[in-house]
């Protein structure tokens, strides 16, 4: 079983919440959640880390809620990371060496609540509620001059 053993009588389709925390995961995370858990709600990754994401470590996890990668080492992310999680309400990239935030990122995600993505190299960008959401993603794309 993956990342741990399971109450007797249950299976990785009844996961619905993976954290995972001052782990010495490889760079290069590569492991596909949807995957593994296909019915994950919830994915906490902290301080583990984790220096470039994959589309396919949580694509196809439509029912995904939360996602907190906070404190690992994620330089980018990609324009389309969050296009599947259409239930996604909070993402939490605090404390990372992001130094670009893509436009139209949150497109697909209509019921967003929190975005964080503060403390990065030259990427600060909070919002909490719809209406700080929305002014979120109509403001232009956030990139470094100096990186």
């Amino acid at each position: 079983v993956a990342f741990g053993e399971h109450i007797e009588g249950y299976t990785n389709y009844d996961v619905e919440a993976v954290k995972i925390q001052n782990y010495e995961l490889a760079p290069m995370f590569k492991f596909n959640f949807s995957v593994n858990f296909p019915n994950l709600k919830y994915i906490q990754v902290f301080n583990s880390s984790v220096k470039q994401l994959f589309n396919a470590n949580f694509g196809n996890l439509t029912d995904l809620m939360v996602i907190d990668l906070s404190y690992n080492i994620i330089g980018d992310i990609h324009q389309n990371f969050f296009q599947d999680n259409h239930k996604l309400v909070s993402i939490n990239l605090e404390g990372n060496l992001l130094t670009f935030v893509p436009p139209d990122i949150f497109v697909n995600n209509i019921f967003l609540e929190f975005v964080n993505f503060d403390n990065n190299l030259c990427v600060e960008i909070a919002a909490i509620g719809n209406d700080e959401i929305k002014a979120l993603k109509k403001s232009a794309p956030k990139k470094c001059t100096h990186y």
